[in-house]
């Protein structure tokens, strides 16, 4: 794989990736009780999503941590 495709495969993943908190935040804000990802392994309650949502949001580039890594 060519370095140009592969900066692309990972740019469109990179966005997926970064809409995916506000399509779960948009649900919880809506009524929706819970939201459940299966890529990390761990849960997350209403109010850390939100927080992820919003955290990401704010993420200029990759290279912002938006705290969904566990610490």
């Amino acid at each position: 794989m060519s370095s140009g495709v592969f900066e692309e495969v990972w740019d469109s993943t990179f966005d997926v990736s970064r809409r995916m908190p506000a399509v779960t935040a948009g649900l919880l804000r809506s009524g929706a009780t819970a939201a459940k990802g299966e890529s990390s392994g761990l849960a997350h309650g209403r109010e850390r999503w939100l927080t992820l949502a919003d955290r990401a949001a704010e993420a200029t580039d990759r290279d912002t941590d938006t705290g969904a890594s566990p610490r």
